[in-house]
């Protein structure tokens, strides 16, 4: 195409040099009728388009390009030897007309610049071009006060030479004005206009050096010029032709461009933000969960030691104090994580059936202790026509519950807190409609905060620190996924009133909650032991699971990592294991499936313990055969709740135990308990750290020793209890006595 192209005007000139050889009238004519041309079609498309088309640009130039055509056109018509306008001297006439086409186009294409980016009217264009186009001819034609241009026998005048010198430097400016502008325009477009330009300014300066109006240089010039418009019939007609976007609608294209750029950058920025907020969430989670470790343990023990008898009140008061601030750092940190989730849509409603009547009555009994605390009264009005099973998410359910009534306590100081509970009309057949509505006498919401009182981080009384300020957001937000709405009504001095309505499915029977409660005072169970085996890779953790349940006279085994697990388990047969789900080595879901492959353990009773359980978690968990879930910190009476459960026990309880401590048989009592020793490397490391009095490697040693063997047990349930006591010398002595019995078996 771009051969073809060149030929084409190649063959052009060819053609036009021969009209020369014949006759320069000839290519004269042919030459300026081309530029005519040109200017005409370039008025002709931006006119037709002028409804639709958004380049002022072009809509400036193709109206001066007009005018400039015709003047053009009158400067061939009086080109000396046409013969058209007598009494003038045409030499000096087709000239003066030269130079005011050329003004006009010069001034165009610098003034047409600064309408790149500015709104015309075309009216006010036209008149504008009329009006100069028409002092120009009348000056040259009516009033004889143009200045001469050519005089017959010396030249070029002065005038003419300095006017082309000048319509160079406007043109040169044009250019320059061009290159700050060029991203207004197509980058071919640009090039063409400026080479256009180019050549017309070589152009005017070959015709200051013609002497005749029929000498070469004037022949040279006319070729530049018609060079010079053919660019710009490039630029402007075929590229409006073919390209239309790059020119008639190039504002459209740059906003289309400009869309898309700012498309690009928005995806960027949304790819950044994303990336940002995984990095945060994740951040959050991990924190979360490096928080939770050493709660597990911190509130692990002080549920052990708020059950000791043996401490005093004062201790008892501390150990309390702990489990308080342990349980309220926990509660942060769960609001933060749940906000985190639900900002990230990950936050998931777990429902299943529940004994309403007991869920209510452990609200109630928390509340109290909080309003207790505070010396207010709680009142709670329960309806009697409460269903009792439902089902429904009873942890999101009790968040938002303990929320507003946490709130109620912290923000009262006098009268009292009413926690309100009654059945409405139900919205369809099998479910039913709950109203919860939780009053209180405190400071109240003054008007213009309430609707900031649901914004994160919220917290309008600024004396009052305690707290995230995330309570009412995610209690808000959770009642939102439920399908709910979270109401206030409140005055300054007067209280407040939250209430919601839960919408839940009525269920047959549910299990009650709080039976756990019952288990606080139980010191054993009847039967035989079951053995159990904890997995984690945190000694620790494992260490607060077996504090928990070893007294109770469970046989423990311990493993650290999934592949140690998996060994103990097929050799020790377990009747339950508590089962980290993170873990080196083998993690808790592949160890759950190479137990479910081993035929005698298919029906193994196995909880995963976690520092977090999603409902994907679970899910997954269910169906490879994981039967249940524990989230961490544990709280004991849960855990002995699931032990009962799984394992079929039957608890025995202080009062209970004492009867039976009575009831012993002599028979019994005089029953010697066999106690098998380990091997006698272990013996000498026992009795050689007896000899220090390395109490704590002795306990560390004996703890090793039990988990490797459970036929070890005995042994070192008798080291660790003279351990506790620091009976050094009683530790020798046991130890001694096997050495003794093995050398009389020699």
């Amino acid at each position: 195409m771009k051969y073809s192209t060149v030929t084409f005007g190649v063959l052009i000139l060819f053609g036009l040099h021969l009209a020369n050889l014949y006759s320069f009238l000839l290519f004269h004519s042919f030459a300026e009728l081309f530029s005519i041309v040109v200017a005409c079609a370039i008025f002709m498309i931006a006119w037709n388009t002028r409804g639709f088309m958004d380049n002022n640009y072009l809509r400036f130039l193709a109206v001066a390009y007009l005018f400039v055509a015709g003047i053009d056109l009158l400067h061939t018509l009086a080109y000396k030897g046409m013969g058209i306008f007598s009494g003038y001297n045409e030499a000096d006439l087709s000239t003066q007309l030269w130079i005011c086409a050329r003004y006009m186009e010069s001034i165009s294409l610098f003034i047409a610049l600064f309408f790149t980016d500015r709104n015309i009217k075309i009216k006010a264009l036209f008149y504008s071009c009329t009006g100069t186009a028409a002092l120009l001819l009348l000056s040259v034609f009516h009033w004889h006060i143009f200045p001469n241009c050519f005089i017959e026998g010396e030249g070029l005048t002065l005038f003419k030479k300095v006017s082309e010198y000048v319509i160079c430097l406007i043109l040169g400016g044009t250019i320059a004005l061009m290159f700050r502008k060029r991203g207004e325009f197509d980058a071919v477009v640009f090039k063409l206009m400026v080479a256009s330009v180019s050549f017309t300014i070589v152009s005017e300066l070959t015709f200051t050096l013609y002497l005749s109006v029929y000498d070469i240089f004037n022949l040279i010039g006319h070729y530049f010029k018609l060079i010079s418009f053919y660019l710009i019939y490039k630029a402007i007609i075929v590229t409006g032709l073919v390209r239309p976007y790059s020119l008639l609608f190039r504002k459209l294209k740059q906003s289309e461009e400009s869309l898309r750029e700012s498309e690009s950058k928005l995806h960027k920025a949304k790819e950044a933000a994303e990336a940002a907020n995984r990095a945060k969430t994740e951040f959050l989670s991990n924190m979360g969960h490096e928080f939770r470790t050493p709660l597990n343990i911190i509130m692990g023990y002080t549920q052990m030691f708020k059950r000791d008898k043996n401490l005093s009140e004062g201790h008892r008061y501390a150990v309390s104090s702990i489990h308080r601030s342990s349980e309220h750092l926990l509660t942060m940190i769960n609001d933060v994580l749940d906000f985190s989730g639900i900002e990230a849509g990950k936050l998931e409603l777990e429902p299943r059936d529940f004994h309403l009547p007991g869920f209510l009555k452990n609200i109630k009994e928390i509340t109290e202790t909080w309003a207790w605390e505070k010396g207010i009264v709680f009142d709670c009005e329960f309806a009697p026509d409460l269903p009792t099973g439902l089902h429904g998410d009873t942890r999101r359910l009790r968040q938002i519950l303990l929320n507003l009534l946490g709130n109620a306590v912290k923000f009262s100081n006098r009268d009292s807190i009413v926690f309100r509970v009654y059945p409405e009309s139900p919205p369809d057949i099998g479910t039913r409609r709950i109203s919860f509505e939780v009053e209180d006498m405190g400071i109240g919401i003054p008007n213009n905060n309430m609707g900031d009182i649901f914004l994160p981080f919220c917290q309008l009384n600024k004396v009052q620190t305690e707290g995230t300020g995330l309570g009412l957001t995610i209690s808000h937000r959770l009642l939102s996924l439920m399908g709910s709405e979270l109401y206030v009504k409140s005055a300054t001095g007067m209280g407040s009133t939250f209430c919601f309505c839960a919408d839940l499915p009525e269920v047959s029977c549910a299990p009650a909650v709080g039976k756990a409660k019952e288990l606080k005072d139980a010191v054993g169970f009847k039967g035989d032991k079951p053995r159990i085996l904890i997995a984690d890779s945190l000694e620790r953790n494992r260490t607060v699971l077996k504090d928990m349940i070893l007294p109770l006279g469970f046989e423990i085994i311990e493993a650290s990592d999934g592949r140690d697990a998996l060994d103990k388990t097929i050799k020790f047969c377990p009747d339950l294991i508590l089962l980290e789900l993170l873990m080196p080595l083998m993690n808790g879901f592949e160890v759950i499936k190479e137990i479910r492959k081993t035929p005698r353990l298919e029906n193994l009773p196995i909880i995963a313990i976690s520092k977090e359980i999603s409902i994907r978690t679970k899910d997954a968990g269910l169906m490879i055969g994981c039967d249940d879930f524990f989230s961490m910190p544990l709280h004991k009476e849960v855990l002995l709740e699931r032990l009962q459960s799984y394992l079929k026990l039957e608890w025995i309880y202080e009062d209970e135990s004492e009867n039976q401590e009575t009831d012993i048989q002599p028979e019994e009592e005089e029953e010697e308990e066999i106690i098998i020793p380990p091997e006698k490397e272990e013996l000498d490391l026992l009795l050689n750290m007896a000899m220090k009095g390395d109490i704590f490697g002795i306990q560390e040693q004996t703890e090793a020793i039990r988990a490797s063997d459970p036929e070890m047990i005995p042994f070192e349930e008798k080291i660790s209890g003279l351990a506790k006591e620091f009976l050094i010398d009683e530790i020798q002595e046991f130890i001694e006595q096997f050495y003794v019995k093995e050398e009389e078996n020699v």
